[in-house]
């Protein structure tokens, strides 16, 4: 059965590691504060929901003021993100032989991680479940799945839902509608940070703070090989060409222009 594909843009050293099963996550708090000419990946609300109201009295008892880009998040969470092709960008052009394409949209935000590489994930289901087998022999928390692009009305309902107890959904699956030309996949685990204070309580509400070098903090798991269901394929390939996936052979190749227009005459 053809699985819909996911991509991992990344340097090519890191690419093949994680081949190897190296599975290097960062923490969130690291993409909430990566410079902001980091175009694709800078977003201070990354792995939260904002909350503009999210000030008080409550906060100036703890030392805190001056909120900036207040949100609500889970502490202690790692992430490792994909992107992943949508039904949309597939075509199936003959048995068991199907088109990928990007939108200019998505291109253009593939494009802005500036990494000469990318990892094709084949079948995302066996790396699931070698990520989930490898969470459960480590008693991890482990959540995944695609992102949900909202605008800042449904983020405000989320927000609602979310303190309320009516939503169960990580905080780090809720990304601003502007981001959602990198349709992202996202894996989750939840590991005390290191650089955190002890518990303290103010007015009986148990509380800790996060030392800034909490950012930095990164989590690995060794998952075993994907080298059977990977490749390593360029980003200027990948961006400028359709990907074919032969799954009867197991092949992936390029469509270059003559034949993407031979292609498309064939099916009109």
């Amino acid at each position: 059965m053809f699985e819909l594909p996911m991509i991992r843009v990344d340097g090519k050293e890191y690419l093949e590691r994680l081949q190897r099963g190296e599975f290097f996550m960062r923490s969130s708090l690291y993409y909430q504060t990566l410079d902001s000419k980091d175009t694709a990946r800078s977003d201070p609300y990354d792995g939260a929901i904002p909350a503009p109201k999210l000030t008080g009295s409550s906060f100036s008892e703890l030392g805190i003021s001056n909120f900036r880009n207040p949100r609500i998040m889970i502490g202690h969470t790692f992430i490792k993100c994909f992107f992943y092709y949508d039904k949309t960008d597939c075509r199936q052009i003959q048995d068991g032989v199907y088109l990928l394409s990007m939108t200019a949209d998505t291109k253009k935000a593939l494009s802005e991680f500036s990494s000469l590489y990318a990892l094709i994930i084949l079948k995302p289901s066996q790396l699931v479940e070698q990520v989930s087998l490898t969470c459960q022999k480590e008693a991890l928390k482990f959540w995944y799945s695609e992102v949900e692009y909202l605008t800042s009305e449904a983020l405000e309902q989320r927000r609602i839902e979310f303190l309320t107890g009516q939503s169960k959904i990580h905080t780090v699956f809720y990304k601003n509608i502007d981001f959602q030309s990198q349709q992202e996949f996202r894996f989750c685990v939840q590991v005390p940070y290191k650089h955190i204070s002890k518990s303290k309580n103010l007015n009986g509400i148990e509380y800790q703070m996060i030392d800034l070098e909490a950012k930095e903090e990164t989590f690995t798991l060794n998952i075993g090989s994907l080298k059977n269901i990977s490749c390593i394929i360029p980003v200027s390939e990948m961006l400028n060409y359709p990907i074919l996936v032969d799954v009867n052979n197991k092949q992936i190749s390029f469509l270059r222009e003559v034949d993407y227009e031979k292609i498309e005459r064939q099916q009109d």
